[in-house]
């Protein structure tokens, strides 16, 4: 009841090194959210990684 969210923010080069990592699907399984986004901790993020992740899904169906 006492934590009401947190932010991290990581260390320079840190997302750019990641990001592959983090979008990279796993099986049929495909990542998502603000989290998976240049622009993490914001809602123009969470659009664009979905969009991307819509994509992947309907270009192997």
């Amino acid at each position: 009841p006492w934590a009401l969210g947190a932010h991290s923010i990581g260390t320079r080069g840190q997302m750019t090194d990641l990001m592959p990592h983090l979008i990279a699907p796993e099986g049929r399984i495909h990542f998502a959210g603000e989290h998976a986004s240049a622009y993490h901790g914001w809602i123009q993020g969470a659009i664009e990684s979905g969009n991307r992740a819509a994509k992947e899904v309907n270009s192997i169906t």
